[in-house]
């Protein structure tokens, strides 16, 4: 093919629409907000020298494609772990619903707090118990709203339009990254580790 039909090809496909676009992605977590957030939660909270110098965030209005869990050392404010993270219902629109409500299976919003000493043998293997500090998490133990892990949980963000499916409340991740978590809440056992809902 001679260099002009080349270039008349090339124009007529980039006319066309053939050119490959980046796929549109949402802004980079703000691990400082969520590191701040932490820090000032934990100063707030009473026998302060309970918890340790980790902290979970878990962003649920992030799209449930990227990362949503992140276990951060509040020293440095360094994401420790990064992962994929189920939610509970969502509606119509696909957009997070939030109750308190016993049987809702709806995702919590607030504070809680969980240890390596919470692990148990679960449904799903080892889950560990979240307890709520806030008035909207109030039902975190009556509702049996653990951390745990699921094999259908992808361990890195996937592409757009491949959603995962959704927990009946938990903030669920894959049995590699709970794994990972594991050893860090090991490493403080004795400790609590706050963990703010989103």
């Amino acid at each position: 093919m001679n260099s002009w039909l080349h270039f008349r090809l090339f124009a007529v496909l980039g006319l066309a629409g053939c050119q490959s676009q980046p796929a549109a992605q949402s802004p980079a977590p703000p691990l400082a907000r969520y590191t701040a957030e932490l820090r000032q939660a934990r100063a707030q909270q009473p026998q302060m020298g309970r918890y340790c110098q980790l902290g979970i965030f878990v962003d649920l209005t992030r799209p449930d494609t990227e990362n949503r869990f992140f276990l951060l050392d509040l020293r440095t404010g360094r994401a420790l772990v990064a992962a994929p993270c189920l939610n509970g219902r969502t509606d119509q629109q696909g957009r997070v619903r939030y109750s308190n409500a016993l049987n809702s299976n709806c995702s919590s919003h607030g504070l809680a707090w969980t240890s390596y000493a919470e692990a148990y043998p679960g449904r799903f293997g080892i889950a560990y118990r979240l307890h709520g500090l806030s008035a909207s998490t109030s039902n975190l133990a009556a509702r049996t709203v653990v951390l745990h892990s699921w094999r259908r949980v992808p361990a890195t963000p996937v592409a757009p339009g491949q959603h995962p499916i959704q927990s009946w409340g938990c903030p669920a991740l894959a049995p590699i990254r709970l794994a990972e978590v594991a050893s860090y809440l090991r490493g403080v056992a004795g400790h609590r580790v706050l963990v703010c809902l989103r």
